[in-house]
């Protein structure tokens, strides 16, 4: 009868996991925040590249799905990082939890054995009978109890010594003390906290809640905002602006690239119209008469003309090169954009997890007023029984849901790494 758990310590722990969907709450909140702050820096970061005619106006396609590539990686360790620190949090917690209720159940077996010791050596003198308690009467505090019982054993072995007839009258005293009733204040404080607890309908809004973040990240991102300095919640404005950096650096090279091809676009029309001019003075060569001096500015007009052409010889095949590595970059990129895609549904569906393991707690936790909570004799007094079922149920729960997030989290970070290096290929 005297193993039993505090309630006080199942309604510290309901609290913490309330404080944990908080954290979960938060996490959602300022991955979204950054998600937009990501996107309006991305629009204003945008720069116009010039459209190039005929057989290369896949670069600029190219082009543009790189950046867009970049700017979803960006978004994603963002994301990654967010759900990091939520998975932090929650494990901590789930940590937290289970070693409170490891203590808790240590310090009933204790008092257990100690009561069990001291009622073996003189059960008499203790006024123990090994009865449970009536039905009607509360159950006094195992930490109290274990300690009057190692009292009462070092005084029977004090009173083995030297007898003493007041010992027994104390003893008793010190018993019916432990077997009396608790304080009435203290049982009205406990039922006042155990009502000020978060009622079916707050957690019914707060998984409302978590199923339209979880559809919210599901959606397609809502059009860039006009906003450029404001903080970031997660301390990541180093991070941010290297990235930014960098993104204008690859801007930067593909419109030089694309500088180039315009270039040689020109020169190679500027080849055509020399090719045309070389023929019309051709034909004018064969319809002229064969006068020595007409014939020899034609062939200095001609000559000049070859020197032009000979000096455009390779330009053919730069472009061939060009659009080869304009293919080569389209098929990596889209690569990176399945990648990206695989990654974003793989979010989608760990916060789905996440919520849905967080509710399941959350009605564990609302079970236990049916199950496992404490009931209430004809006076309105709380007896303080938990069923110890219910505590291991929960224990295994919480190590479960910090198990499948650090999984989760190793995962997002393997597929990560494996994005970067592709992306870090790329460039090369």
């Amino acid at each position: 009868p005297r193993g039993v758990v505090d309630p006080a310590d199942f309604i510290a722990l309901r609290f913490e996991m309330v404080d944990l969907r908080a954290r979960l709450e938060a996490s959602e909140a300022s991955k979204a925040m950054v998600e937009t702050r990501l996107a309006a820096l991305d629009s204003t970061a945008g720069i116009p590249r010039p459209h190039i005619r005929d057989a290369h106006d896949d670069m600029h396609d190219a082009t543009r799905n790189d950046s867009n590539v970049h700017n979803r990686i960006s978004e994603f360790e963002t994301q990654l990082g967010a759900v990091a620190a939520a998975a932090a949090a929650a494990s901590a917690t789930a940590e937290s939890a289970a070693l409170k209720a490891m203590a808790a159940a240590a310090l009933v077996s204790k008092a257990e054995a100690i009561s069990a010791t001291a009622s073996a050596i003189n059960p008499a003198a203790h006024g123990i009978t090994g009865n449970p308690v009536p039905a009607g009467q509360p159950y006094p505090d195992p930490v109290l109890v274990a300690r009057i019982d190692a009292l009462s054993a070092m005084v029977d072995a004090q009173h083995a010594a030297q007898p003493d007839t007041n010992l027994g009258a104390r003893i008793d005293e010190l018993m019916n003390r432990i077997d009396a009733a608790p304080d009435a204040d203290r049982l009205v404080a406990l039922e006042a906290r155990l009502e000020a607890t978060p009622d079916v309908g707050r957690l019914a809004e707060i998984e409302a809640m978590i199923g339209e973040l979880a559809g919210k990240v599901a959606q397609p991102m809502p059009p860039p905002l006009p906003v450029l300095n404001l903080a970031s919640p997660n301390e990541t404005d180093t991070a941010t602006t290297a990235r930014l950096d960098e993104i204008s650096e690859r801007v930067g090279m593909f419109d030089a690239l694309a500088a180039q091809v315009a270039q040689l676009n020109e020169r190679v029309l500027a080849q055509a119209e020399l090719g045309a001019q070389l023929g019309d003075l051709r034909d004018r060569l064969r319809e002229s008469p064969t006068t020595g001096d007409g014939t020899t500015e034609l062939r200095v007009q001609v000559q000049a003309l070859a020197e032009r052409v000979a000096a455009t010889e390779g330009i053919a095949g730069r472009i061939d090169d060009l659009v080869q590595r304009v293919a080569s970059s389209e098929s990596r990129t889209h690569y990176s954009l399945e990648q990206l895609s695989a990654i974003e549904n793989r979010l989608n569906a760990v916060s789905t997890e996440l919520g849905n393991q967080v509710s399941e707690l959350g009605r564990d936790i609302d079970g236990f007023e049916g199950t496992g909570a404490p009931r209430r004799n004809g006076n309105g007094a709380s007896n303080g029984h938990v069923s110890e079922e219910v505590v291991v149920a929960l224990q295994n729960a919480q190590v479960k849901l910090a198990a499948e997030q650090a999984r989760y989290e190793i995962a997002f970070r393997q597929d990560l790494a494996t994005l970067a290096e592709h992306v870090r290929r790329t460039k090369q």
